[in-house]
């Protein structure tokens, strides 16, 4: 093994666009040899050649099947080494749709990448943190991991699942010198919601008075896979410019200065 791939591994999930791909960048940038994992090779090649030298490595994989995951694990570990840090990024919240309209295929689709393909991925990688005495597992849930909402009922079940998952592992492997933290954002500004940033009202429900950046999702989750983060575990952080903390009933007008 050369001296390039003495530096520890992070497995990042949806890491070819958006959040995913900030993440890979940061942890680059930090040192760390990024296994990028997603469902486009070419997407994923333009992540590599942006972020530039040997830090980003892709790992074609589709997170529905339990197969490929366990197939591109193997092939993580074989070409780059044990994963230290695991971050759970990818996500997918399906057509909008009332409970009593989903489908049972919107269902599956939802909860297998948002909260079983996480689960077999934490899991796999466990036991070798675990022998290590050190890991770090980072958990991109959502704002919609805390509270409810209207037409999105799988995907919130999905994120409190994911939030629940964090929880369990915080409690059940801390001795082992391994910690689970969740990350919830807000509506960032990403290709996908391009379309939502002109929309006013939206905008109007953020206390910060914008959209989140992913780089800014990105620097916290760098510092969780740190030494430095080594006493938080368990926890459920909010980045979304104050909507989970402005959910009042009634709208007062805030501070203006």
């Amino acid at each position: 093994m050369t001296h390039e791939m003495q530096k520890p591994v992070a497995l990042v999930t949806g890491a070819s666009k958006g959040i995913g791909a900030a993440i890979a960048a940061e942890l680059a940038a930090a040192g760390y040899l990024v296994a990028g994992i997603g469902r486009d090779r070419a997407a994923l090649d333009r992540q590599a050649a942006a972020i530039g030298g040997a830090g980003f490595h892709p790992f074609v994989a589709e997170l529905t099947c339990a197969a490929q995951l366990r197939a591109m694990v193997e092939a993580v570990r074989r070409e780059l080494g044990e994963p230290a840090v695991l971050v759970n990024n990818a996500g997918y919240g399906g057509p909008y749709s009332l409970v009593h309209e989903t489908a049972d295929e919107h269902w599956s689709e939802v909860l297998a990448i948002n909260a079983t393909a996480p689960f077999l991925l934490t899991r796999a990688v466990l036991p070798a943190m675990a022998r290590a005495g050190f890991g770090r597992i980072v958990n991109i849930s959502s704002v919609f991991g805390t509270i409810g909402g209207v037409g999105s009922g799988a995907y919130i079940a999905a994120k409190h699942a994911l939030v629940g998952l964090t929880k369990a592992v915080a409690a059940e492997y801390a001795a082992c010198g391994i910690t689970c933290n969740a990350v919830c954002p807000g509506i960032c500004e990403t290709d996908m919601t391009a379309p939502l940033k002109d929309d006013a009202r939206l905008t109007a429900r953020v206390p910060a008075g914008r959209f989140g950046r992913p780089e800014e999702v990105a620097r916290m989750v760098t510092w969780l896979c740190s030494a430095q983060s080594s006493y938080l575990n368990g926890a459920v952080l909010p980045i979304d410019g104050g909507v989970t903390a402005d959910l009042a009933l009634i709208q007062t007008p805030r501070a203006a200065f």
